[in-house]
Order: structure tokens, then C-alpha cells, then sequence
């Protein structure tokens, strides 16, 4: 069934199918209110004579009530071979996807596009929003491809992947029905959006759902309906809009992990309470496993292993040799100690000597943990640095933020 939204957004999506120049053809027969007869047969292509020849049809009240949508086919929709085309086009002239090993993550999505049977109508909006609006589809295939990767780097199972990559595909297809010189156009979208797929023939709760709420934040400052309560697959595809947009301000790929990773931060460390963040803290974990997923050998991981040990030494160090009256220096201070497990008889970070490090799985741990505690610490170094006027010091120079991010950069 077809619901108002659908109806009321079909002079839009006539007018984008037009202006892209895309050809159509009658999608049911136009007949008599009696069905008894036949005045144009489903398969015509729709002309300016053909769409005149409706107008006359319905001014003269003898035809059949129908769904707009449905007397609509677009003739040539755009083939498997050809999504697939602009998907790998796409990673290869991205200046932020080619800095990922993505081909295990290509072949899932190839095996995705290859095996999925896309609904007709779904297939028809993809084509007039990858022809209408490039720029936006662009943008969809770019989370497509980063929002897999993250579900590859989370375990998912093939059918969280496939729901997953569902709703990066089709999340911004309201497009295709939008007019572009609507105020806050892109607003709406996400409404739109769901609603399509749900028309098309798709019901899965938890994908639409996620269609929904993939421009919403937790911390309620997304929209279109301010919610702090979001499906995981929508978390995800938020993390690659705003992967996307802070690499277009900044241009640097590392750092912008790192701010990314930061967005899920909903720890104060300086406070131990609770702070709003974009999407939950669980998903900085494959993050931060995407982010060192170009060290593969073994050596590899020892190297930054090591490298994160000398600079934890370093933070511990200050911690404690820096003498100050300031109380709350001294608080955060401890804090450090406490946090990277520090007793008073070794002052390795977490207990672990570099020489221990050799143990491949004790460096991956290690890993893990010395990335989370620099992720945690960013805020309070820019504290400590820029309010208390007391930083965090290697060797003499003053740590901020920034120098943290760098430091947790492979």
C-alpha cells in the first residue's frame, strides 16, 4: 500500500527522473473505471503525447483510480555490474578510502550487490539518485564501503553484514524523490528514505529502523527526530558522515580517526562522569582495530607496541616527578598512575616490560589497552594545558591533545 509520503513526494521524483533524463514506460494498464477497457497498455513508454493523453484521461474522470508510483517504470534501471562499477570507482578515486585494506571488504559487498534481489522499486531509486544526484550518491557509496568495513572489524555474522550493508545502500535513496531547492531538504530525507524501502517491500525492523535514525546522534543533536536511543547499524553509518566530513575539514586521515574515535568517547577521564558522545563507546573498538590494521606482521606490532610503552613511560614519569600545590594536578595525576596499573616498585605501564612485549598476544593486549588509555586522556591533557596552565610534559615540552593523537598514531 502506498502510503502519503510516497504520493505526496511523486511530483518531485517526476521531476528529477525528468530532469536526469532517464526513460520510462507506463508500469500497469490504464484502463476504465470498470476495468472493462483498456486505454494505454502496461510497457508504453512515456512520451510528452503519452503523459498529455493521462492528463485528458483523468480531467475526463473515465479512467481507473491508481497509485501514482505504480503506473511508472523506469526503463533501463541501473544493472548489477554497473553498481558494483561505481562502487569500486568510487573507493579507488576516494583519498580516504584507499588508505584502508579493504579488500576482504569489497568481496563481501561484490557477493552482497551480486547476490541480493534488490526490489524493483528499490533498484528504480538507486538509478534516479545516482543519476540525479551524484554527488549524494557518491557519499552513500562511501558509507557503504567504511560502514562495512567497521561491521567486518566488529565479528558481525553474515546476516548482521547483510542488514547492515542494507541499510548503508538504501539510507539515502529519499534523494531520488527530493526537490533539491527544498529548504532543509536533506532533513527530511532520512523520513523518505525509510518510507521507500518499506513501500518497496522490505519490513525487517531492524533495517528501517535504522534508515530512520542513521542522521541521529546520542547525544540528541541529530535529526529528524532528536532521539538518544539509536539502532547499532545507524551508529555506524553516522561514524562514516562524520569520518567523511572532519577528513574534508582536516584532510588528514590519522588524525581524523582519532577525532572520530573520540566522538564515542563517554568517559570524562579528568571528571569519572558520565559525557554525551555521538554514537556508543563499543564501536571505538573496531576503530581502533581499523586504525592499526595496516601493521600486519608480527615485528610490525612489536614496533608500535614498544613505541606506545616509551610514551606511556614518559606520561608516567611525569606523573610522578612533576611536583605542584595544584590539587586537582595532583588528582589527575594519580589518576594516570591508577589507570595504567602503576605500583611502587616498577613503572611500566599496565605492569608490562617492554622485554614481555615479545608475546604476541600480550603486545596485542597491550595494544589494546595503551590506545584506549590515550584515547580516554585527550581532554584532560587539553585541561591541564590549556585551564591549568600545568601540562603533561616529555622530556620538558607540553603535551596537549593533539600530541596524545599523534602519539596513538601507527
Amino acid at each position: 500500500m502506498v502510503n502519503s509520503i510516497i504520493n505526496d513526494s511523486f511530483s518531485s521524483y517526476q521531476k528529477n527522473i525528468d530532469s536526469a533524463n532517464i526513460q520510462c514506460s507506463l508500469g500497469i494498464d490504464i484502463t476504465s473505471k470498470d476495468k472493462s477497457k483498456i486505454f494505454l497498455k502496461a510497457n508504453t513508454p512515456i512520451t510528452e503525447k503519452i503523459s498529455s493523453k493521462i492528463r485528458e484521461l483523468k480531467q475526463a474522470g473515465v479512467i481507473a483510480a491508481y497509485a501514482p508510483d505504480d503506473a511508472i517504470k523506469i526503463t533501463n534501471p541501473t544493472k548489477k555490474d554497473e553498481l558494483l562499477t561505481s562502487i569500486i570507482g568510487s573507493v579507488q578515486a576516494d583519498p580516504v578510502l584507499t588508505n584502508f585494506e579493504l579488500t576482504e571488504t569489497l568481496a563481501t559487498i561484490t557477493d552482497y550487490v551480486n547476490n541480493e534481489t534488490m526490489p524493483e522499486k528499490i533498484v528504480e531509486h538507486l538509478t534516479v539518485f545516482s543519476q540525479f544526484n551524484p554527488k549524494e550518491f557518491e557519499h552513500t557509496l562511501f558509507n557503504l564501503v567504511f560502514g562495512t568495513h567497521i561491521g567486518k572489524a566488529k565479528n558481525y555474522s553474515p546476516s548482521e553484514l547483510h542488514d547492515l550493508m542494507c541499510v548503508l545502500f538504501y539510507e539515502d535513496i529519499g534523494f531520488a524523490r527530493l526537490d533539491p531547492a527544498m529548504k532543509n531538504a536533506y532533513k527530511v530525507h532520512p523520513i523518505i528514505s525509510k518510507e521507500i524501502v518499506e513501500y518497496a517491500g522490505i519490513t525487517n525492523p531492524m533495517i528501517l529502523d535504522a534508515i530512520l535514525q542513521h542522521e541521529e546522534k546520542l547525544d540528541g543533536t541529530g535529526y529528524p527526530n532528536n532521539i538518544t536511543e539509536i539502532n547499532e547499524y545507524a551508529q555506524i553509518s553516522q561514524i562514516a558522515n562524520q569520518y567523511s566530513l572532519l577528513f574534508k575539514t582536516g584532510g588528514n586521515t590519522a588524525s581524523t580517526m582519532g577525532e572520530i574515535i573520540l566522538l564515542g568517547q563517554q568517559f570524562d577521564f579528568r571528571t569519572s562522569c558520565y559525557k554525551p558522545s555521538v554514537y556508543h563507546s563499543l564501536l571505538q573498538k573496531p576503530l581502533m582495530k581499523i586504525s592499526i590494521e595496516k601493521l600486519e606482521s608480527s615485528q610490525q606490532l612489536n614496533q608500535y607496541a614498544q613505541h606506545l610503552h616509551q610514551e606511556l613511560s614518559n606520561v608516567i614519569k611525569w606523573s610522578n616527578t612533576k611536583a605542584t600545590s595544584n590539587e586537582e594536578v595532583r588528582l589527575i595525576q594519580q589518576k594516570i598512575k591508577n589507570t595504567l596499573w602503576v605500583s611502587n616498585d616498577s613503572s611500566d605501564p599496565f605492569q608490562v616490560s617492554a622485554s614481555e612485549l615479545s608475546d604476541t598476544q600480550l603486545c596485542q593486549d597491550f595494544i589494546s589497552d595503551a590506545m584506549r588509555f590515550i584515547y580516554s586522556i585527550v581532554d584532560a591533557a587539553n585541561y591541564l594545558n590549556c585551564q591549568l596552565h600545568n601540562p603533561i610534559e616529555k622530556n620538558g615540552s607540553p603535551l596537549s591533545g593533539d600530541s596524545f593523537l599523534q602519539m596513538v598514531n601507527p
